[in-house]
């Protein structure tokens, strides 16, 4: 398991994963072994099972990305920005619900051949709510530009309602992929409304990295691209309006942080709930840059559900509370 990691080179997963056996995916509990997890983990019920899995997610991987021959119960990659080419070959996975790909930023070429999951072929949305991937060089097999799959996945929502409900207007069909190629270039704003509505201080490491967190309202503003706002709702669970940012403030005063925006957003004349991800970092004098990624899908509200796209984000030459925005954006 891979999470928020930044990876210089290339990344290769050969073989393993622990088997596709249905007792690997079961809810029934298995004794787990090996060592005692220690506390809070060992005191939670929910996790005397864990089936076997990999997953990465919010990675940035500055070379090439290889899964190859993998047999577990559930294989994610989501949220990743990969600088080279990913490939996903001759994975099998027991679960239905496996194999979810989406909302990556590919700049090589996007391969996926000979994948199965729970006995069916191919590379789906789940029910994670991913947005397309978007790729700068070709889109081949089972993650092609031309395919589509329903998102999310029936094989997601069969444990949730009956199959039958899994129509065009609830698993909405959507391309795996796109090529950047074909995304448009918008010029925005990111602007912060008045000071944070929720601040909460969650502790120091040993290092002396101070975690934080934080609820803002935002609007963003364009001439052709997203407009729109992220306002907080406090009879919502937190974090699901607004805009929720996890921040690491480190001793010489420098910063990084993920955001998580839901916008009620515009575009092209469409209105719908947009979901974005952004990656930042603060230098100790203020300066604001990163990148982020579209991650809605086919769970979104409204005309936006097939939103694809990312961008870049800068305070250079903005007043305070506003970030200039590069945005490369289509609806698939």
């Amino acid at each position: 398991m891979v999470h928020s990691a930044s990876i210089g080179g290339s990344v290769t997963l050969l073989g393993g994963g622990g088997g596709a056996a249905a007792e690997n995916c079961s809810a029934v509990t298995i004794p787990q072994t090996g060592p005692v997890p220690p506390a809070p983990w060992s005191t939670d019920p929910n996790l005397a099972f864990t089936p076997v899995y990999t997953d990465v997610e919010d990675s940035t991987i500055g070379g090439n990305f290889n899964v190859s021959g993998l047999t577990s119960c559930w294989l994610g990659s989501l949220r990743d920005q990969i600088g080279g080419s990913a490939t996903w070959n001759n994975d099998t996975m027991g679960d239905p619900d496996a194999m979810e790909i989406g909302s990556n930023v590919i700049n090589g070429n996007m391969v996926c051949f000979g994948n199965s999951e729970g006995g069916t072929a191919g590379v789906q949305f789940g029910d994670g709510g991913a947005a397309p991937s978007v790729v700068g060089g070709f889109g081949l097999g089972q993650c092609g530009f031309s395919v589509l799959q329903p998102n999310p996945s029936p094989g997601a929502l069969a444990m949730e309602m009956p199959p039958e409900t899994c129509t065009p207007t609830v698993c909405i069909p959507m391309h795996i992929s796109v090529s950047k190629w074909s995304l448009g270039t918008y010029w925005g704003t990111h602007v912060q409304e008045g000071p944070s509505q929720v601040t909460l201080p969650i502790g120091t490491t040993e290092s002396g990295d101070a975690l934080s967190a934080e609820v803002n309202n935002i609007v963003f503003s364009s001439g052709s691209g997203l407009t729109g706002s992220a306002t907080y709702d406090p009879t919502q669970p937190l974090g699901s309006t607004g805009e929720a940012v996890l921040v690491t403030t480190y001793p010489n005063g420098s910063e990084s942080f993920t955001a998580f925006d839901n916008c009620t957003c515009t575009f092209q004349g469409q209105t719908g709930a947009v979901a974005i991800r952004a990656y930042g970092t603060v230098t100790p004098n203020g300066s604001i840059s990163g990148t982020f990624l579209v991650t809605s899908g086919g769970g979104s509200v409204g005309d936006l559900s097939t939103l694809a796209g990312y961008g870049t984000f800068s305070s250079w030459g903005q007043p305070e509370g506003t970030l200039g925005l590069v945005e490369h954006l289509k609806i698939t």
